[in-house]
């Protein structure tokens, strides 16, 4: 699992697919799903976009004044309604409101 974590951490800013994982880790799909889901009790491509998540709420606390555009980019998402629709779907909040709460944190 800890390989499968730092896997994702190193690849943030890209695409992962499942296939592509499998490979990497040299296990098949439905051994590494059953897995992952009895330790994480999630999929594992739906932990890799909460880490995405988790890494875009940061950068909009440290850099309260970064583009959403650039946020998504530097995540691996070309497109911004898709990266926003993901976000929301994923923290409750669209970018927007997100950088705002980092911002209003940010001048206390």
């Amino acid at each position: 699992m800890e390989k499968i974590e730092r896997y994702f951490k190193s690849n943030l800013t890209g695409d992962i697919t499942l296939s592509r994982l499998c490979a990497e880790m040299n296990y098949s799909k439905v051994y590494l799903c059953r897995i992952f889901k009895k330790l994480k009790s999630t999929t594992p491509i739906d932990y890799f976009i909460q880490l995405k998540m988790e890494k875009a709420n940061s950068l909009f606390r440290e850099y309260p004044a970064m583009s959403i555009k650039d946020v998504a980019d530097s995540l691996g998402f070309n497109d911004v309604y898709y990266f926003s629709k993901v976000f929301k779907r994923v923290t409750g909040l669209t970018p927007s409101a997100s950088r705002e709460q980092a911002r209003a944190a940010n001048a206390n």
